[in-house]
């Protein structure tokens, strides 16, 4: 930790640490096997803290933290990532003063798990906290996200005087439930909550949302002195006292929420309402039958000015109110809440009166009034049921329980809005239509036993849960809202103009493409599984859906978004594919978080997409990793890592963007810009490798770009490369960078190379900011500025054409450059970490590791000299002879070196490459790049087949075959060292330049001499292997002048004829 510097990477091998560790610098911190269990790092008493995090950009991730006091402390910091580690402290989390971090996949116990103050815009993922006390408690904290954490304890959730947060499909349960306190303009939905007190309860809190959650609990709902909530399409179970409890609250919206009825238990009151007034109850259904003396489904105490109608309530004791208020609106025609034609007022069980007129509404014994239970006035227009009461239906085609129905279209053709159909086990093959509200699960839960063809959803507020849907259309979603997709395993999945939907722990496999989207806006798409041969998830036309803890891999596209705007795509995973996120014609979204493994272009904006931002994704290997093409301008790209690619990050025709903070780990070029303008590249790393092939930043006809505090790290290029290369590009300011290479710079253009000096601590830690740090500039510093002030302006001998820099960076004596590096470290069981360097600061190297290299693994060609006749083609073997580590892929160029004499014509890929690429042929080079995506080649492999290349003779002569090693990695994503042996390819002369035929006998002596194939001899056939036009375009003409004259003519043919 001492030892390293801002954007350093940590990783620890496994072990126990005894330490309180103080990470005051931006740092990645990983265990190296990603396993919390095995890595452990514990307090050395019962207090401090284990991870104290003052720095910004810090990650933490795989490690199990036990013991002491306070485990991971925030304070005071942004953009921090702590995820994957097991916590297990007095205080497991805490965030203070603390904005803009990722907390994901992280598990929390023991006495308080996670307090959260002052912190804001915070994002909380698949957490699980478990806690003897307080589990999650947040005060003054505004516009954080909660979403899928799993959050038990005695006191579970608490928020205090903080706002605008939202909570989406979280599970919180614990004897005090969920508590907000003096906190507005929350959004809590999707969540399960289970409280043995009270299941939510909301005091001094304005504005709040509560939308299709599931609440349990003494108490379900309680509303205290708090107005203008909205309380809609949630179920809440009471288990003995109020499922929805209003006191000294006004102006809020229950809407469409269920109070169900426990077996286990009498209840008080569905709904309860006291010195509330002007409050909206509508489409509410109170299923409890069983209510305690003095109890009943509706209860208003001094409230007034309500209006509550087209609710349904149960019960023999339905309602008591001595206020005044309004239970209908006038008769308006429309679907009511027991299907009838008309809104009026509410359905009631134990109303006697008669529908003389048919029309849904009752026309007798008005107003309703609960027998005098409703003081003044009451319900005018009491609605009719003319079938019976929301019910359950239950379809079993098999042996088992007898059921209602064989057949769940049956089923749905016979329920009413908000039925519930059960399915047992068994395969129905039938295509269900689902037009109604309706909720229709597997008896079973298990999705395996259950089997349908598709679902097609026209309606509403829809559930489907527990089902196999293996037909090709799968389900599919037509002008849909607010339905919930959960826990099936389909074929595909479509939304088109569906909005609002929740699509919930299903998975998808074997389709061609899996998801759909197309003009869908606002839905939740969380925690599935897309497992397709072409692509993973299309959208088109959708704006504002959040996709969150997805699994994604694809042959071809894992997420496409078209025409599609202010989106999420966060926390995902996609597998190797040829483009894993694509984007086209899409601005405002937001793509961070995800790993992709091995892609063509892992991240790619294409075709106009707009202020974007790209920011903490982890790219393992691509051809290019993040490409912004096709006037994509006014984007972000930031704090990404890539691992292999070439380029790291391109930009094509695309300006005014913003590249910062990222980290490139490849030999290959960095950043490339081609006729892109205006943007700005800044902090980033590019590339810590001892050797490059490659320029670090490549501008080709890019003008008016500025480049400051990056770091080209390659000690060595490629002849004819250098670390920053420009061509035809002008007007760039360049200042501040560290370049370190002996061949550093190429600029054929007019740029600028220093500011004016300016105090400012500069990139190799200097006094002053002017130029760039250049390892190669030989000038002096006469005045100890920092600044050199001899063998100016420097312009790499003359590679800068014209200008140069004026004011480059040094260093003084003895000194060497302060550079972030990546720091892998070495687990023991002392309370330190340790880590041995092979390369000193000394040496400039920008890349430490903690142990040598492996030994070299040897490339060739077998055969290693091909031999092919002219106009005919051979094939040739690449092989490795071992990979002692294992192999995950490789990028690989093969180059005949004189494209007269042979070209390239076929290749194939082994068998073992279940995601390849190649450049087009023929040509006299190729690139292949191939994926072990299923682990065929295991440490230690030898003998190991790379591909065969097909290689067509065109000339007379000899040249060789070269192999360049782009990208080669093993199974743990390190670098496998190469060393490369030379093939060659022999092309011999056709016997027959310009005839096709052979002849007939060549093992006879008059068949030999019969050249022709004619079956005549004659001085014809001398002529034919002699042609001498042929002999002058394609040989040396000294080896044909067979009488020494000179000149190749028809006198050599005699010559040779005299001769034998």
């Amino acid at each position: 930790m001492d030892a390293a510097k801002d954007g350093d990477t940590i990783i620890v091998y496994s072990g126990t640490y005894t330490e309180n560790i103080d990470v005051n610098k931006e740092l990645t911190i990983i265990s190296e096997s990603g396993n919390p269990e095995d890595t452990v790092v514990q307090a050395p008493g019962w207090h401090g803290k284990i991870f104290n995090i003052t720095a910004n950009n810090v990650t933490i991730n795989g490690f199990k933290v036990e013991g002491g006091d306070q485990g991971i402390i925030l304070d005071c910091v942004q953009y921090n990532n702590i995820s994957n580690n097991k916590i297990s402290c007095m205080n497991g989390i805490v965030l203070g003063s603390s904005s803009y971090n990722t907390l994901h996949n992280n598990n929390c116990g023991y006495l308080n798990s996670i307090d959260i103050s002052y912190s804001n815009n915070n994002l909380l993922s698949n957490n699980s906290f478990l806690a003897m006390e307080f589990c999650f408690f947040m005060r003054h904290s505004n516009n954080n996200i909660l979403i899928g954490n799993s959050i038990h304890g005695e006191h579970p959730f608490l928020l205090e005087y903080s706002c605008n947060n939202k909570m989406y499909n979280n599970s919180i349960t614990g004897f005090d439930g969920t508590s907000l306190f003096y906190s507005s303009n929350n959004t809590m939905s999707n969540n399960y909550i289970g409280g043995g007190d009270a299941g939510i309860s909301v005091s001094f809190s304005n504005n709040t949302t509560m939308s299709n959650n599931y609440v349990s609990g003494d108490y379900g709902i309680i509303i205290g002195s708090s107005n203008y909530c909205i309380m809609s399409n949630n179920t809440v179970s009471a288990q003995g006292l109020n499922g929805f409890s209003l006191s000294n609250s006004n102006n809020n919206i229950l809407k469409d929420n269920i109070v169900v009825e426990d077996e286990h238990y009498s209840a008080c009151c569905s709904f309860y309402l006291g010195s509330s007034n002007n409050n909206i109850l509508t489409g509410n259904i109170a299923r409890q039958t069983i209510l305690d003396e003095g109890c009943w489904n509706i209860n208003l105490i001094n409230s007034s000015s309500n209006l509550i109608y087209n609710n349904y309530f149960n019960s023999t004791k339905n309602v008591y109110d001595n206020g005044n208020n309004i239970w209908n609106i006038t008769k308006t025609p429309g679907t009511n809440i027991i299907g009838g034609p008309f809104l009026g007022g509410n359905y009631w069980s134990d109303y006697a009166g008669a529908d003389t007129d048919l029309d849904g509404l009752g026309d007798t014994r008005l107003p309703y009034d609960s027998e005098g239970q409703i003081a003044n006035g009451g319900d005018y227009l009491p609605l009719i049921m003319p079938a019976g009461p929301p019910a359950v239906y239950t379809v079993n085609n098999s042996t088992g329980p007898a059921a209602d129905y064989t057949s769940i279209q049956a089923a749905v053709n016979a329920a009413k809005d908000r039925d519930t159909i059960i399915v047992y086990s068994g395969i129905y093959p039938e295509d269900v239509d689902v037009n109604k509200e309706l909720t229709i699960i597997s008896q079973s839960g298990n999705p395996e036993d259950t089997v349908v063809q598709t679902f097609k959803i026209t309606a509403n507020n829809v559930t489907i849960n527990g089902f196999v849907v293996k037909g090709y259309s799968g389900i599919r979603l037509d002008g849909a809202q607010y339905n919930n997709i959960s826990n099936n395993e389909f074929y595909r999945i479509s939304l088109r103009s569906s909005s609002n939907n929740t699509v919930r722990n299903n998975s998808c496999e074997g389709a061609s493409d899996c998801f759909y989207i197309t003009y869908s806006n606002n839905n939740l798409i969380i925690n599935n599984s897309f497992l397709a041969m072409e692509l993973g998830i299309y959208m088109l036309h959708s704006n504002n859906n959040i996709l969150i803890g997805n699994s994604i891999g694809a042959g071809d596209h894992g997420l496409v978004l078209y025409y599609s705007h202010n989106n999420t795509v966060s926390n995902t995973t996609v597998g190797a594919c040829w483009e894993p996120i694509g984007l086209r014609f899409s601005s405002n979204n937001i793509v961070s978080n995800n790993y992709m493994s091995v892609a063509d272009t892992a991240i790619f904006l294409h075709d106009s997409c707009n202020n974007n931002t790209v920011s903490n994704n982890y790219v393992r290997s691509a051809s290019v990793a993040i490409n912004l093409w096709s006037s994509s301008n006014n984007n972000t790209v930031s704090n990404n890592y890539v691992g292999h690619a070439s380029p790291a990050v391109n930009l094509r025709s695309s300006s005014n963007n913003r590249v910062n903070n990222n980290t490139v780990n490849t030999g290959s070029t960095a950043f490339n810009l081609k006729d892109s303008n205006n943007n700005v590249l800044k902090d980033n790393i590019a590339n810590n490798a001892d050797f490059g092939t490659k320029s670090s930043f490549c501008l080709e006809s890019s003008n008016y770009n500025i480049l400051t505090g990056n770091v080209a790290g390659k000690k060595k290029i490629q002849e004819g490369k250098e670390n920053i290369h420009l061509n035809n590009s002008n007007s760039n300011l360049i200042y501040n960078n560290y370049f370190n290479s002996a061949n550093n710079v190429y600029d054929n253009g007019n740029n600028i190379w220093n500011i004016t000096k300016t105090p400012g601590t500069n990139i190799v830690g200097g006094p002053f900011l002017g130029g760039n740090y250049w390892s190669d500039y030989a000038g002096d510093d006469t005045d100890g500025d920092g600044l050199g002030d001899t063998l100016l302006p420097y312009n790499c001998e003359g590679q800068i054409a014209n200008g140069g820099d004026y004011l480059p960076l040094v260093t003084t004596a003895g000194s060497t450059p302060s550079i972030p590096a990546t720091v892998e470290s070495e687990g023991t069981d002392t309370s330190r970490m340790n880590y041995r360097t092979s390369a000193s600061r000394s040496d400039s190297r920008l890349v430490t590791r903690s142990a040598p290299a492996p030994d070299s693994t040897v490339l060739s060609f077998d055969p290693e000299t091909a031999l092919v006749i002219e106009g005919e083609g051979t094939e040739i073997r690449v092989m490795a002879d071992e990979f002692p580590e294992g192999l995950a892929g490789y990028n690989l160029t093969f180059s005949i070196e004189d494209p007269e004499i042979a070209e390239i014509t076929e290749i194939e890929f082994p068998v073992w490459a279940n995601l390849t690429a190649s450049s087009d042929l023929p040509a006299a080079s190729v690139y292949m790049t191939a994926f072990d995506g299923d682990e065929m080649i295991q440490a230690g492999a030898e003998s190991v087949i790379l591909g065969n290349l097909t290689v067509s003779g065109k000339a007379f002569g000899k040249t060789n075959l070269t192999i360049t090693v782009e990208d080669l990695d093993d199974d743990s994503g390190n670098p496998v060292e190469a060393t490369v042996l030379e093939g060659s390819i022999e092309v011999k002369m056709a016997l027959i330049p310009e005839y096709g035929n052979s002849p007939e006998n060549p093992d006879t002596v008059e068949g030999y001499k019969d050249f022709t194939g004619n079956e005549e001899i004659s001085s014809r056939n001398l002529e034919m292997p002699y042609s001498i036009e042929w002999i002058k375009e394609n040989m040396l003409e000294e080896f044909f002048d067979f009488n020494g004259d000179g000149k190749i003519d028809f006198n050599d043919i005699v010559a040779l004829f005299k001769t034998g």
